[in-house]
């Protein structure tokens, strides 16, 4: 409960922070401001923070302030920043020191060994049983046709995990679905579920294995949209790696093929926001060796987003108006003797849980108005002169994250312009998926685009909006 009022106490000073920078001209105050703005962007991203340094440049500027006569309003800020400070201090310090329970889920049955037997696949393990957040707890299962508990700690499960180590319960099959209702029910702010398998859906040797597959498609969408229903802050984060394969793999009709070479396999973290956020950060799976794709679900919580008109990269001509917040514009003139008019607009979106491809896809936004996306940058990209001229111009309140450039070859088409981020499936997930394996390759998985369905569809029956964000833009 402290961790909650304690995010929540710098969360609204956050705006206040923002505020102020822009209208003190009190050059301690303005550094004070700075710092605890800093420190408390930190603590969000769970970076280490130093806070020996922080606390004497803190009280450094605090004597400096004290050597000279403070204003009722210079001297409000200062108590509204020794606030802030203490609320950083003592949630980053909070957070630290509080662990996760952690139940840790890894597929034994019999294709797995082809895994163990090759490189590549244990190292992840490890890593990700040894590098988690501090103080937390193992609980360490098998799954297959069953779930089974691992009486054993990290170490211990990491020496067994051997062809011969792991053959634990009935292993000639999984039950993906069984799992995935054992991890969803036991998930909350401070228990996450890891998922660790091949992604494969047993069908057995059914004579119409795809019409299995979407049966058991649908069962995976009534588990988590039934789950969802009740937590709808649960998150879901799949990775794909690759890895050597040295072993037999087994077709969806249970024939074996003698297999060397690379395999896919799938790694999910299941949790709430804060806690998986603080888990895949601390794991960082994304640089580790094997990695090819990422995919985040969620229920989009929180669409009031920071955004606003900018003038990098016009093309033609226009204004800002003024005490519209950078939302709307006037005067707009497309390029002298052509049909092209273009504009930018300035987003802070750091706070949506999604990787950078999908983020700076313009596939994955939609414009009216004739407008296109003709790209998406990172605001760290854009040269420094270009972004104070523009802060200064365009009156920007908060610290952006991307740039979007959009035009017309239209001329300026007036009026409200809605730009969405729609929740659209990932392309790598169709690129990795087969519905027919007796061919095994190193690049696909059969029948993986239907259980990913099963999870996209139960994350979009809980959220209404097909949208993930979306804004208004007035041209005028």
């Amino acid at each position: 409960m402290k961790v909650w009022i304690g995010l929540l106490k710098f969360y609204l000073f956050g705006f206040l922070l923002i505020q102020v920078s822009c209208t003190s001209n009190n050059a301690e105050l303005e550094a004070l401001n700075l710092l605890v703005y800093r420190l408390k962007s930190d603590c969000l991203e769970n970076k280490e923070i130093d806070f020996d340094r922080g606390i004497k440049e803190f009280n450094h500027l605090k004597s400096e302030l004290a050597q000279s006569r403070l204003t009722r309003s210079e001297t409000r800020l200062l108590q509204k920043y020794n606030a802030v400070f203490d609320s950083v201090y003592n949630n980053c310090n909070v957070r630290k020191s509080e662990g996760l329970v952690i139940n840790f889920y890894l597929d034994n049955s019999g294709s797995i060994n082809g895994y163990l037997k090759g490189e590549g696949f244990r190292p992840i393990i490890s890593r990700i049983l040894n590098q988690s957040i501090e103080n937390s707890s193992y609980n360490l299962f098998y799954s297959n046709s069953e779930v089974l508990k691992a009486e054993k700690n990290v170490d211990q499960f990491m020496e067994e995990l051997t062809p011969k180590g792991v053959r634990k319960g009935d292993i000639s099959n999984s039950n993906i679905n069984n799992v995935f209702q054992s991890v969803l029910n036991e998930v909350n702010d401070s228990t996450v579920s890891i998922m660790v398998g091949d992604g494969i859906y047993s069908v057995g040797k059914a004579d119409n294995p795809l019409d299995i597959l979407k049966t058991k498609k649908e069962s995976t969408v009534g588990k988590f949209s039934k789950r969802l229903k009740i937590n709808d802050k649960i998150e879901a984060v799949v990775y794909q790696f690759e890895a050597g394969f040295d072993g037999y793999y087994y077709d969806y009709e249970n024939g074996k093929h003698k297999w060397k070479a690379k395999r896919p396999f799938y790694i999910w973290f299941f949790g709430t926001g804060e806690s998986i956020n603080r888990l895949i950060s601390e794991v960082n799976l994304e640089e580790a060796p094997g990695f090819k794709n990422k995919a985040h679900f969620f229920v989009p919580y929180n669409n009031d987003f920071n955004y606003a008109f900018s003038k990098v990269g016009k093309i033609g001509n226009y204004r800002i108006v003024r005490n519209s917040k950078g939302k709307r514009i006037e005067n707009s003139k497309q390029k002298r003797n052509q049909d092209l008019f273009g504009f930018s607009v300035v987003m802070n979106l750091k706070e949506l849980p999604l990787d950078k491809a999908y983020l700076m896809n313009p596939k994955n936004y939609h414009v009216n108005k004739e407008y296109r996306i003709d790209s998406i940058v990172e605001w760290s990209s854009i040269e420094e002169v270009k972004k104070e001229n523009d802060v200064k111009i365009t009156k920007i309140d908060f610290t952006p994250t991307h740039l979007f450039y959009l035009s017309s070859t239209d001329g300026v088409n007036r009026g409200t312009v809605i730009l969405e981020l729609n929740n659209r499936p990932f392309e790598w997930i169709e690129k990795s998926s087969n519905d027919n394996d007796k061919q095994p390759d190193e690049k696909t998985t059969f029948g993986f685009r239907y259980l990913m369905q099963g999870i996209t569809e139960g994350f979009r029956k809980v959220n209404k909006d097909k949208d993930i964000f979306k804004i208004e833009l007035e041209i005028n």
